[in-house]
């Protein structure tokens, strides 16, 4: 057995899943589940090539580079300057949606025995996550793929106690009125393009396998999404809840919910640590600022966003996977067209695509981007 690849095979997972599955089965009923469950399906064949795409980027080019290194090395100062934007206000939505939907989760299992407001436990939430981020709490590696496992046993424990109570009617429900809503949520949800340098790093010496890891990487959160959805929705049915779990309480019982809720919560707050801490070093290292001004850009902007938008969970995520996960796809696409001519390094793998295949998945990035700017909550 290969530790390495199913190492890198669970890293991609560990990447995608997250957060965003919470918003998935939500963004779904609004326009049905066959319709949705086709949406994630093609939506993640696109994010499939722009994984892979970005995968013979990192093969051709010698170095250890991330996104932002990648553009300046073919698009350039502009280049670097746009994909350094889009990572840092990505990181900024995902921090957001981890503030709206952390305080929410520690709302179900605690207020029942504290009381007090959504409000008060996102605040809280927000505080105690602030604190650690300033103190430079890192995790081990352990504790991360921990809570990864935690947040695949959620789904797993939804999958195999919801499905008795799966009523079909609830899934042949179609509404084409909503039929853009559920795009920006998917994206986001399913985006995953950050582990492929990442797994570049863990394969070397193996970079035959990188393709098959990438496939099976993005494939499997693909079919857990689907899966998760079915059954949320399929138990739910018009009751779907914004975070997935609190709908679930007549049919799956309190208990169910609460050990979700909890489990939520700790996989949540680890990504909000991981996420703040590199955004921190990435202020700090790369833009040469010092400690206490990098951890109040990473903790002040995206609070003063809560408090004023008081945004809504689905709405974070939507306009962060459309207009930010839109842009990502768009410079992995260009920096492919460019690696493509000007890498040093012959690859293990070559992607062999149309131009109008190409130019048709970067059209559906770019209508995604414009329709979310000009209706950011659709």
């Amino acid at each position: 057995m290969n530790k390495k690849f199913f190492h890198a095979i669970a890293m991609m997972v560990g990447m995608i899943v997250g957060v965003g599955i919470f918003g998935v089965p939500y963004a779904v009923e609004k326009v049905g589940f066959a319709l949705g469950a086709t949406y994630i399906f093609i939506l993640g064949m696109l994010l499939l090539l722009v994984h892979i795409l970005y995968g013979e980027v990192a093969l051709r080019t010698e170095g250890k580079h991330r996104l932002v290194g990648y553009a300046e090395i073919y698009l350039g100062s502009k280049g670097k300057m746009v994909a350094a934007l889009a990572q840092i206000f990505s990181f900024y939505g995902a921090l957001i949606a981890y503030i709206v939907i952390g305080g929410q989760f520690l709302h179900m299992f605690l207020a029942p025995i504290l009381g007090g407001t959504v409000l008060m436990y996102q605040l809280g939430f927000f505080i105690f996550m602030s604190l650690f981020v300033g103190a430079g709490l890192k995790l081990v590696a352990s504790i991360e793929f921990a809570m990864t496992i935690f947040l695949l046993a959620i789904v797993g424990i939804i999958l195999v106690f919801g499905l008795p109570y799966v009523w079909y009617p609830n899934l042949y429900v179609m509404n084409l009125k909503e039929i853009f809503f559920p795009y920006g949520v998917i994206l986001f949800a399913l985006g995953g393009a950050a582990a492929v340098p990442e797994i570049r790093d863990l394969l070397r010496g193996q970079e035959k396998k990188m393709k098959k890891a990438i496939i099976w990487g993005t494939a499997i959160p693909l079919a857990i999404t689907i899966l998760f959805s079915f059954v949320v929705i399929g138990v739910s049915g018009e009751n779907t809840s914004v975070e997935a779990i609190s709908g679930l309480i007549g049919p799956l019982g309190n208990n169910i919910v609460i050990l979700g809720a909890i489990f939520g919560f700790l996989a949540i707050a680890t990504s909000f640590l991981v996420l703040g801490l590199n955004l921190k070093e990435i202020f700090k290292f790369d833009y040469k600022i010092n400690g206490w001004l990098s951890w109040l850009l990473v903790c002040a902007i995206p609070f003063i966003i809560f408090l004023l938008a008081k945004p809504a969970f689905i709405s974070v995520i939507g306009f962060t996977g459309a207009v930010l996960g839109g842009t990502e796809g768009l410079l992995i696409i260009l920096i492919w067209l460019k690696a493509e001519r000007e890498g040093k390094r012959t690859p293990e793998y070559k992607v062999k695509i149309s131009e109008w295949v190409l130019s048709l998945v970067a059209f559906v990035f770019i209508l995604g981007m414009i329709y979310r700017i000009i209706y950011p909550e659709a």
